[in-house]
């Protein structure tokens, strides 16, 4: 059940990101892959979001995970900032157990993770679960 609702969860945010982020990125050419990146803790890998576009049959967008275990995504971050082939959208999801320590640093770093992507020509979604 859990699993159930939260990939049900998982899938409205990545519709609600592409629905958006298809006017906002009209630069894209029609037939262009759009790719869309789960940054997130070791829970993402389970989640298998690289089948996301063939089990929602969402054709012309590719998806992949990228992921730590580990608050800090900077070196993830950088690595996505860094790739020639850059993704549309990147998702942030940070594990809801890290926002009862350091919240200062942590709004901090993700403003920052936000800053870089924007900065790239990549659309940051922040989620959580």
């Amino acid at each position: 059940m859990k699993r159930r609702l939260l990939l049900g969860a998982l899938k409205r945010a990545a519709w609600a990101a592409l629905g958006w982020g298809m006017s906002a990125n009209m630069a894209l050419a029609a037939d262009a892959d759009r790719k869309v990146v789960l940054v997130g803790a070791s829970i993402g890998k389970a989640w298998h979001f690289e089948d996301l576009g063939r089990r929602s049959n969402l054709p012309g967008y590719s998806f992949a995970y990228l992921g730590n275990n580990a608050f800090d995504k900077s070196a993830l971050i950088q690595e996505l900032v860094a790739e020639k082939e850059k993704p549309a959208f990147v998702l942030i999801k940070e594990c809801a157990s890290y926002f009862w320590s350091d919240t200062s640093n942590y709004r901090q770093s993700l403003m920052a993770w936000v800053g870089q992507l924007r900065a790239a020509g990549i659309e940051p979604v922040l989620v959580t679960t």
